[in-house]
């Protein structure tokens, strides 16, 4: 920094002593020299700055000479810097394309003396700031269960975010794309794996670390004859002590209820299937193992003995000692001791009495309990599931009129109005071969008509009879663009409706497009269809048409999804392609109802997930409308699941609405919260706390969501396009 004095004036006023007339003698005064004193910079410059942050010194300066009035001024400025000079400051907000050295020249001025203060103002790039990854993992899977966890980052800098994983077991696999981690383990997999994933900005990178535990699917028994409840088919018994079994709450809350056996005198006891009424023998067939837990409260009054293990069925009987178990142990005192038999060699077909009990003679005096008496079969065949049926072949759609393809129908013809022209031109792919060509001359309409003004026969079309299964269908090829990228197509008849292509035609690109009958209005006399671009604006245009007809089947139907289950445990995302999503059903929006879409992300920025919903709302559609899911595994809403999130993004501000039902479609309403970001996406909060304890909330079944539900007073104007996505129920 260098501070310089540009100028300096010196002032000297000489005054001279005449001497008298006839005098030898003279007088002179001395000289007065007046210096102005330069101005001082007395503030030190801010020599440094951040990119995207502010940066602001103030300039200060005095001058001893108490009268000077002093003036500020930049000689030398970046772009971005600006300096006033009133106050002196000298502010402005560096971008990083601003990053490196710039010179700066501060000049004060006592309107005599210039001092100028010049030094190097180096704008130093930003820190970055490094990913947060959001998502928590998923820590369980289940062998034979497909198991999944989507990663998701955000990214304060708006930095591309890159996805890796490290090294993988082979039943894993990491898309880096949509950071979706899925495979479906093998008994082979069971145990603890240690998954490390990656997220990176370009310049750091961050880690998220955890373990997946893979267990065995739950073992399911094929006969419970005692767990917590008496199963009144296989009562508990005393053969010969007169005691009556009871069911007692057992001090270890892992067990709960369970049946207590006291032996007087001599006498066996366990569950005996004979007895009861519609009691039926179980069969057990090679590989039957029955397992069963067993505690001693009081030991025999006679000491230690023997504890047995007797079946009985189809006058075969089976007695073991119970050390002679998997386990290989005799019962402990006031211990739960689980026991396994296999029955395979046990010589029985089927079992209908069970007992457990010290041997006879010796157990006079003994209480014990029994728990989780239950028949499994693990080496049989798993019954494979019954295959998913066949879906039926669906014929063709079936045309009711093909207005042109190749020719014109006989009672119609190709037309356009003003300077806009109509002819038959062969197109260069094969596949169409035939078509009509329309060029719009500004403001000008074009397409097909029956009408006599216009070339047809006057003869009209009745689409009534299927209009709400049957679609109108056309090829369309632009070959010249308009200034317009809206286009419509308009059906006349009784009435009109003029409806948007729902996408904008591609240079010399063949489109089809699909329209339910049901929403293009009384189709009782159709005389007069009509595709164009929007009239204000289409001059240049040309584009060619083919394969215009009327179907009678082909309606688009509002279900969309998978076979998916949805678990509010772990949320709702909609990564993975449609098979892979829940089964969803559009309701209230048109008819009919649009369904619910799965598509890539609109905008990265503040959700990273690849594919999210759509849902298109139709104007004509209601304040509820929406899209349900049924496919949920029932829960009670409680405090740890009571808060929703959702990320949505919208055109408009309005509610967003979430509504929980049961397996009967009982509910207790929708609760809602609002938007404030408009074509941006936003995480919205939606408290159901108010809720927990309802009668309606004990097992919900299906989640619906209302995008777009406006009060009861307004209207959806126009049609839009809402996305939502990444649903969590929290707390």
């Amino acid at each position: 920094m260098k501070i310089q004095c540009k100028r300096l004036a010196l002032v000297t006023s000489i005054a001279m002593a005449m001497s008298g007339c006839g005098s030898d003698s003279n007088t002179s005064e001395g000289v007065e020299v007046i210096t102005n004193y330069p101005p001082v910079i007395t503030s030190t410059a801010l020599l440094t700055a951040m990119a995207n942050e502010e940066y602001s010194y103030t300039v200060t300066a005095t001058d001893e000479d108490s009268v000077d009035t002093l003036t500020m001024s930049a000689q030398t400025l970046p772009s971005w810097l600006n300096f006033d000079i009133a106050t002196g400051v000298l502010s402005g907000t560096p971008t990083v394309e601003n990053v490196g050295s710039h010179q700066v020249t501060i000049v004060v001025s006592d309107d005599t003396v210039e001092t100028m203060q010049t030094f190097t103002l180096v704008v130093a790039a930003p820190a970055n700031t490094l990913p947060v990854i959001t998502s928590v993992g998923v820590t369980s899977a289940t062998v034979g269960t497909a198991y999944s966890y989507t990663l998701v980052a955000t990214d304060a800098d708006n930095d591309a975010l890159t996805m890796s994983a490290s090294t993988l077991p082979d039943w894993l696999m990491f898309d880096p794309s949509s950071g979706v981690l899925s495979g479906t383990p093998a008994m082979e997999d069971e145990g603890s794996v240690e998954i490390t994933l990656t997220v990176e900005d370009g310049s750091d990178a961050v880690t998220q670390t955890f373990s997946i535990a893979v267990t065995s699917a739950p073992r399911v028994p094929q006969l419970v004859v005692y767990e917590d409840a008496a199963n009144s088919l296989w009562p508990a018994w005393d053969c010969c002590g007169g005691t009556t079994p009871a069911i007692v709450t057992d001090a270890d809350a892992a067990f709960g209820s369970v049946t207590q056996f006291t032996i007087v005198g001599d006498t066996v006891v366990g569950f005996n299937a004979r007895d009861a009424v519609d009691g039926v023998a179980f069969d057990t067939p090679n590989g039957t193992i029955l397992e069963f837990d067993l505690k001693v409260n009081t030991m025999p009054s006679a000491g230690d003995t023997n504890w047995m293990l007797k079946l009985e069925g189809a006058g075969v009987a089976f007695e073991v000692n119970l050390n002679t178990s998997a386990e290989g142990l005799a019962p402990v005192l006031d211990t739960w001791m689980h026991y396994t038999f296999d029955l395979s060699d046990s010589g029985l077909s089927e079992v209908d009495l069970i007992m457990m009990f010290p041997a006879w003679g010796t157990g006079d005096g003994a209480i014990f309990s029994v728990d989780n008496v239950e028949f499994y079969n693990d080496a049989a065949t798993t019954p494979e599931p019954e295959p998913e049926p066949e879906p039926e072949p669906q014929p063709a759609p079936s045309s009711a009129l093909t207005i042109f393809s190749d020719v014109v129908d006989t009672n119609w013809s190709q037309w356009s109005d003003g300077d806009a022209t109509a002819e038959l031109v062969t197109d260069a792919d094969v596949a169409y071969g035939a078509t009509v060509e329309f060029g719009t001359a500004g403001q000008t309409v074009a397409g097909f008509s029956n009408r006599e003004d216009l070339g047809g026969t006057g003869v009209t079309f009745d689409a009534s009879s299927f209009a709400s299964t049957g679609t109108l269908e056309f090829d369309l090829k632009m070959t010249a663009e308009p200034a317009t990228t809206v286009w419509k197509l308009k059906v006349e008849g009784t009435g009109a409706v003029e409806v948007d292509l729902p996408q904008t035609p591609v240079l010399d690109v063949w489109t089809h497009y699909s329209f339910n009958l049901s929403t293009l209005g009384d189709l009782s006399a159709i005389n007069n269809i009509m595709v164009f671009p929007n009239w204000a604006d289409n001059a240049g245009a040309v584009y060619r048409i083919d394969n215009l007809k009327l179907l009678t089947t082909g309606n688009v139907s509002s279900n969309s999804g998978g076979s998916a289950i949805i678990d509010v445990a772990t949320g709702i995302d909609f990564e993975g392609d449609e098979s892979q999503q829940a089964s969803w059903i559009a309701f209230e929006n048109g008819d009919p109802s649009p369904a619910l879409e799965f598509v890539s992300n609109p905008d990265p920025v503040g959700n990273t997930s690849a594919t999210v919903a759509k849902l298109n709302l139709m104007a004509s559609g209601s304040m509820w409308g929406g899209a349900i899911v049924d496919s949920v595994t029932p829960f009670a809403l409680s405090a740890s699941n009571a808060v929703v999130k959702i990320w949505v993004y919208k055109d408009r501000i309005s509610p967003v609405g979430v509504k929980f039902e049961n397996a009967t479609q009982g509910s207790h309403g929708v609760r809602t919260a609002t938007n404030t970001l408009i074509n941006q996406w936003e995480e919205l909060t939606i408290d159901f706390t108010a809720d927990i304890g309802l009668p309606e909330n004990g097992a919900i079944t299906a989640i619906a969501v209302f995008p777009d539900n406006f009060p009861e007073t307004e209207s959806r104007e126009s049609d839009a396009t809402v996305y939502f996505d990444n649903i969590t129920f929290g707390n």
